[in-house]
């Protein structure tokens, strides 16, 4: 059986990361749940969804 299969182009795209010192500078402008739930994502790896899942508690 014979696939004609196209190969997919190489990206030229460069992904943007921020240097340590850029990152912490964005988080010291934060205060909050904001601070919290971003230095969350930067320290732990999370994603965005996975942050949005959490939920506070009054207890």
């Amino acid at each position: 059986m014979k696939v004609d299969a196209v190969r997919a182009k190489k990206s030229n795209y460069l992904p943007t990361v921020l240097t340590k010192d850029e990152v912490l500078a964005i988080i010291q402008k934060l205060s909050g749940v904001y601070q919290l739930l971003i230095k969350l994502l930067y320290d732990t790896g999370l994603r965005c969804g996975n942050n949005l899942e959490f939920r506070a508690s009054d207890s």
